[in-house]
């Protein structure tokens, strides 16, 4: 007799509301299921641009955490070196290529800037080597792909060419 009388009773809207609310739900359990390799490329891409950014607003104590202890100090020594001369116009991250199992990346930015006494502006594309290690992204290498001489990546000493014997 009681078993009629709740077969009986309408539908409880918040029953009816169950498939809505498990859709939202299902996605936030997800979440917590990235995987470390998922969590260090959304950190990365996530320093990459602070990184890239630092350099384009002058904030450089910014950006040396990210460097190597030595090559930190040298790039110091070359942002000093530039006084007012050098102004950051834009940068622009071109490409992020996870390799190793997301333990390593190229990066690939795209700068804009101007050298102030010769107001011409200039650009440069710049490849990064990003390596994790010890619990934290480092930008390993950097290097100029293509476009103008950039003041705050190292270029290689050209060697002298040997002169040939007859």
């Amino acid at each position: 007799m009681l078993r009629s009388r709740i077969s009986a009773l309408p539908a409880l809207p918040v029953l009816r509301a169950l498939p809505a609310l498990a859709a939202l739900i299902a996605p936030a359990f997800t979440l917590g299921c990235l995987t470390p390799s998922q969590n260090r490329q959304d950190a990365l891409v996530r320093i990459t641009h602070e990184y890239n950014d630092g350099l384009r607003w002058g904030r450089y104590r910014d950006v040396t955490p990210h460097l190597a202890a030595e090559e930190a100090q040298r790039f110091l020594a070359r942002t000093g070196v530039l006084a007012d001369d050098f102004e950051m116009a834009d940068d622009e991250i071109a490409s992020i290529t996870f390799l190793d199992g997301g333990l390593r990346a190229d990066v690939t930015v795209d700068f804009t800037w101007y050298n102030q006494r010769r107001s011409l502006m200039r650009r440069t594309l710049v490849a990064q080597d990003w390596r994790f290690r010890e619990g934290r992204w480092i930008c390993a290498t950097q290097r100029r792909l293509r476009g103008d001489r950039f003041p705050l990546i190292p270029e290689p000493i050209a060697e002298a060419a040997a002169p040939r014997s007859p």
